[in-house]
């Protein structure tokens, strides 16, 4: 499901290529506030909080219940062997990496964009259009909130934990307007033999958020 805000904006995005992400400890390279951080594991989705200890230390929070469904020890870090995709975000970044194979090895590569408004003082050609848009998780009914964690699930068993909003006693989900989305900013490119033709080049995770 889409709530689309269909609202084009002329910002200014910074992008670094990962070459090689080998540990956690390289996240402090790029990310430079507290983020949420979402890892698409070989065996499930795991959804938390992410924050750097004195710039040197990857430090995570997840829900002990989600990870030991994941057979992840509680308070140890998912093993980047099993890692087919993960975004780290907040308003402003993200660094995203994902698997790959070089050279018949598994390694993981990845991208890191820094977002700020645009300056018209900016070189030309340093801007880039961007469209907000809302993503709609699957989750009308809460299964459990617990220490600053939601499990929203539907009938038919599919179930998502994430963080729960910290303000108006957490997020609300029905079968009707109150729903949790992802916030996405798409990144618009011109291409075609004239370069009018718009299409979405980017995509990166900017928050959780309500919808009512």
């Amino acid at each position: 499901m889409n709530s689309d805000m269909r609202k084009a904006v002329k910002i200014f995005s910074k992008i670094d290529q990962v070459d090689n992400f080998e540990d956690f400890s390289k996240i402090a390279e790029y990310m430079t506030q507290p983020s949420f951080a979402v890892f698409y594991l070989d065996n499930g989705i795991l959804i938390g909080r992410h924050d750097i200890n004195g710039h040197e230390n990857a430090t995570f929070q997840f829900d002990e219940e989600n990870m030991k469904e994941l057979n992840i020890e509680p308070g140890q870090n998912p093993d980047i062997v099993y890692i087919q995709k993960m975004r780290i975000f907040n308003a402003n970044e993200e660094l995203l990496v994902w698997r790959t194979i070089k050279c018949g090895s598994v390694m993981h590569k990845g991208r890191f964009r820094s977002d700020r408004e645009f300056n018209h003082e900016d070189k030309c050609g340093g801007g880039v259009y961007a469209i907000y848009s809302n993503q709609v998780l699957f989750g009308t009914k809460v299964g459990k909130r617990i220490n600053g964690f939601i499990t929203v699930k539907e009938d038919r068993g599919v179930k998502i934990t994430l963080p729960d909003l910290n303000k108006n006693g957490g997020f609300a989900v029905d079968n009707g307007k109150n729903r949790i989305a992802v916030r996405t900013c798409n990144y618009v490119g011109f291409g075609g033999p004239y370069g009018c033709q718009a299409s979405y080049v980017d995509s990166r995770f900017v928050d959780f958020v309500q919808l009512s």
